[in-house]
């Protein structure tokens, strides 16, 4: 019996190296940790981010990421990258435009149902398994932004990785702004940077009532 249990173990942990094995470290055909010279020419089209430590690389006509493989729901690609050049983000996103409060759908949130189905299935995981957290931040002009995250964490090796597909709202003249990014992440470059100026915050259900929108 004690033999069978043994040998029962050894399967199961043999099953979960296989799987994580199999688990991609790649999104939209960008593969992160790569240096990201293999897609992209460094000495064009550089953005400097807040933190100098980091940079981010826009996809554009002028300087196209290599072997970026598109999605017909976005529209906007970008990488971000360390002072190794080594890439830690991948995101594509799709700003939804503005829409007045009587007429507001929340568009993005039906997109990221879609989002999350078809990366569950390529990342060999359950919908189930997305988390969803809440955040929201302040710009220096004192622009409220509400963030709707679902969260896929998992790792890959000694790295800790995180599929993201994430709303943000923002009021701009009583109007409210939509964008969808969906994003590999690595975890500590998250914890790092973005929630150092993000509160995470409770579930909100009503986006107009959050932006004061609800009564105009």
């Amino acid at each position: 019996m004690k033999n069978f249990l043994i040998f029962m173990f050894l399967i199961f942990l043999g099953s979960c190296t296989e799987n994580s094995n199999k688990l991609s470290t790649e999104l939209f055909g960008i593969k992160i940790y790569d240096d990201v010279q293999n897609y992209i020419n460094i000495n064009a089209d550089k953005f400097s981010e807040t933190l100098s430590k980091n940079t981010l690389f826009l996809n554009t006509e002028k300087n196209p990421f290599n072997g970026l493989v598109k999605n017909s729901n976005l529209d906007v690609y970008q990488l971000k990258v360390n002072k190794k050049n080594k890439v830690l983000t991948v995101t594509g996103l799709k700003n939804l435009g503005e829409i007045g409060n009587k007429n507001f759908k929340d568009r993005c949130k039906v997109e990221s149902s879609y989002f999350k189905t078809i990366l569950a299935k390529q990342y060999n995981k359950d919908v189930g398994q997305f988390t969803q957290n809440y955040y929201k931040n302040s710009n220096t002009m004192g622009r409220d932004y509400l963030f709707f995250s679902n969260e896929l964490r998992f790792k890959k090796d000694s790295k800790k990785l995180m599929i993201q597909i994430m709303c943000s709202y923002t009021n701009i003249d009583n109007y409210i702004h939509s964008t969808i990014y969906v994003s590999l992440v690595d975890q500590d470059y998250w914890t790092e940077n973005t929630l150092l100026s993000w509160k995470k915050v409770g579930i909100f259900t009503n986006i107009l009532k959050e932006l004061n929108l609800e009564s105009l």
